[in-house]
């Protein structure tokens, strides 16, 4: 029996070039810095991230994972900055993993999947994850394994770790059952998956002919997915059909017809097997052909469809969640559908998004009580706030906070995933000054009502006003006049270039900049600027599209960007009700010429009715 040392330099030996000398250089480092750390636990991640064929960068951060402190600057000056992030982000997603451990798996899930800035990190902790089940056979890290991280896995598009995750999970909870159906397939899983390629060359081979533009997927039924519809779906062992599956994706629906017609001549298609929801799609949508046949004396289900049609299936209305029933808001599911278009992109190694900041869920963060309770905020809310959220009657009485054991006062923004202990005191009562800083509208009514029991004097509303110093982005448009001025374009006209514009004064600090002629301004004449668009910009620039929601909308707008070779820094987007999407993208965009360009590719594509900017 091979060693894990052994094992990974036989993996390494097989590789070429850089990949091979950097990969060689991590392992003389965990053997030269061995009193830092579970060399053997690291070395049997690294060999799983290699075998599944992940990114250099990913392996080595496996190899290296959970490094003492004292080491870090090291590995970051001989691997990098992307091993030395991707293995903070590992550190920081264990500590909230940790903290959520009290809660329910579906908040759990929720908190994890709002709280990723870097998709490796949770790679790395996963597998991390998957090994220390295999070593430990531990049956309350099975249970979790399966609650929390195999369903993870699935939420992000994470395939193969879901699959053996789960696999593993099921071996160690139910090993009777798990040996009963080993022996019923009388194949170990790398046999089975060494066959399912087998199956995918022999398809692959009868229709490259007459069909050129395809793509097949495969996959070999789990021991687990057996076993779990032995028992929800009452199907016994022998009358499982889709032991072993493909799915053959093309690019129209009579290229559909074409392969069934290629797949029906060569292989038997078993009596009653044969399922057309092209024809008759299914209630929620959902289209395919589906049939089985015999592939050596194996039954073989295979699923025929379009791209369209896959997309919907993985991301729209059959998404695998919701087949499942897991539970889960529809907001918080469609943003982590769109988080899967993403990850889709970044791992197509696209230089132009490698380095996106995916936001998402930037619109709100979790923090927790001292017992370990996660409470969903608005993004920016205070300590104040987090009283508020608890009950009224602490944030009535609150007088500061002990955020992650330091004593704040009640207007502290909070980040996420901090903890936080709200002081009290049964003389203090809400001030009119409260409504100046505090975020939510839940503590903004109380504040409100408290104030007017005491002081019957209406309590004003707050604004803020943003300086232009504070903007990340920049405004690609100036009044001469008034440089210093915070420009905002008009909801009414939504002014894009090349028209031509005009600016109204608001303020001594505001302004907003219409289109020329547009209705609304055309009785405030003497309040009239000049404005015009600027030629070039220093800082990047934000777009707006708003389009129907449909699966891939996200993914399409940033491939069209890229394909022109426009940046893009950060992407973000939201649900507004009716079936619509609204999209935003902070664009490193140089010139007015560039900005119109992207904006005319982004009209064009399916389902946009509106680009506006900020």
């Amino acid at each position: 029996m091979k060693t894990p040392k052994e094992k990974i330099l036989f993996l390494i030996n097989e590789l070429e070039g850089e990949r091979k000398k950097v990969l060689e250089k991590v392992i003389k480092f965990l053997e030269d810095k061995k009193e830092f750390y579970d060399e053997e636990l690291n070395l049997k991640i690294g060999s799983y991230l290699i075998k599944k064929n992940f990114p250099q960068e990913e392996i080595c951060a496996g190899l290296l994972q959970n490094p003492k402190k004292e080491i870090l600057k090291e590995i970051e000056k001989l691997f990098g900055e992307e091993v030395f992030l991707i293995l903070n982000e590992q550190k920081r997603l264990k500590e909230i993993v940790n903290k959520s451990r009290a809660e329910k798996s579906e908040i759990a899930r929720q908190v994890i999947i709002s709280s990723i800035e870097k998709i490796e990190g949770i790679i790395i902790e996963l597998t991390f994850k998957l090994i220390d089940l295999k070593n430990s056979k531990s049956k309350e890290i099975a249970k979790e394994v399966e609650e929390i991280y195999a369903t993870l896995a699935n939420r992000l598009g994470l395939e193969e770790l879901k699959k053996d995750l789960l696999e593993e999970s099921f071996k160690i909870l139910n090993p009777k059952k798990y040996l009963e159906i080993s022996n019923f397939l009388k194949m170990s899983q790398e046999e089975r998956e060494k066959f399912v390629k087998k199956i995918i060359e022999d398809v692959k081979s009868e229709l490259s002919d007459e069909i050129k533009d395809f793509k097949i997927k495969g996959r070999e039924k789990q021991i687990w997915s057996m076993y779990e519809k032995i028992v929800k779906r009452k199907v016994p062992l022998n009358k499982q059909k889709d032991q072993f599956a493909i799915r053959i994706i093309v690019k129209g629906i009579e290229d559909c017809y074409l392969v069934l017609e290629k797949i029906s001549k060569k292989y038997k298609i078993l009596e009653e097997t044969l399922k057309d929801y092209i024809a008759h799609p299914k209630e929620n949508g959902y289209q395919s052909i589906h049939i089985c046949v015999l592939f050596e004396k194996k039954l073989l289900e295979i699923q025929i469809r379009t791209v369209e049609m896959d997309e919907f299936a993985e991301e729209g209305n059959a998404a695998h969640w919701t087949y499942k029933k897991l539970k889960g808001d529809k907001n918080f599911e469609k943003k982590t559908a769109w988080f899967k278009e993403l990850l889709k992109l970044k791992g197509n190694k696209n230089s132009l998004i490698d380095n996106l900041k995916i936001n998402l869920f930037q619109d709100k963060i979790y923090c927790y009580t001292p017992k370990g309770k996660a409470l969903e905020l608005e993004k920016d809310s205070t300590v104040l706030d987090f009283a508020y959220k608890i009950h009224a009657e602490i944030g009535n009485h609150a007088i500061g906070g002990i955020v992650d054991g330091k004593f704040v006062p009640l207007k502290t923004i909070l980040k996420n995933n901090q903890t936080i202990e709200i002081i009290t005191n049964k003389f203090q009562r809400p001030r009119r000054d409260w409504m100046k800083f505090v975020k939510t509208s839940y503590a903004k009514k109380i504040i409100s009502r408290e104030v007017k029991k005491f002081e019957q004097i209406p309590v004003p509303r707050s604004i803020s006003i943003e300086t232009s110093k504070e903007r990340k982005i920049e405004i690609p448009a100036i009044m001469n006049e008034f440089k210093n001025h915070l420009l905002t374009f008009a909801k009414c006209c939504n002014p894009l270039p090349p028209e031509d514009l005009i600016g109204i004064l608001k303020s001594h600090k505001r302004a907003l900049i219409h289109k020329k002629g547009c209705e609304r301004i055309k009785e405030a004449k003497k309040h009239q600027l000049e404005a015009e668009w600027k030629e070039t910009f220093e800082k990047p620039v934000k777009i707006i599209v708003e389009g129907k929601d449909r699966p891939g909308i996200l993914a399409d707008i940033l491939n069209t960007l890229s394909r022109k070779g426009f940046k893009t820094i950060e992407a973000n987007a939201k649900l507004t009700g009716n079936e619509h999407a609204e999209c935003y993208f902070i664009l490193s965009i140089k010139t007015i010429n560039e900005l119109k360009e992207a904006i005319e590719r982004i009209k064009k594509i399916e389902g946009i009715f509106k680009i506006s900017l900020d």
